[in-house]
């Protein structure tokens, strides 16, 4: 279940489509124009049903921002 946890979490990421895009390019795969469109609908139609199926991240799993330190003027008075 670790490892389908770990998968799902990178299908989340964009770099991971960049990733494949480029490995896919290094190994030479070339499609149609016909041919890149159904993928492409296949593709939407999975990344739907994931959106549909799996739980959106709450808003404590996402850690918060640190408090940047107030700023300190530095400009001369007087």
């Amino acid at each position: 279940m670790q490892l389908l946890a770990f998968f799902i979490a990178r299908l989340a990421e964009p770099s991971t489509y960049a990733c494949l895009a480029t490995l896919l390019g290094l190994a030479g795969v070339n499609l149609a124009p016909a041919e890149l469109q159904a993928v492409i609908a296949v593709l939407t139609a999975v990344a739907a049903a994931l959106a549909v199926f799996l739980p959106e991240l709450s808003a404590q799993a996402v850690p918060p921002l640190p408090n940047p330190a107030p700023p300190t003027s530095k400009l001369p008075t007087g």
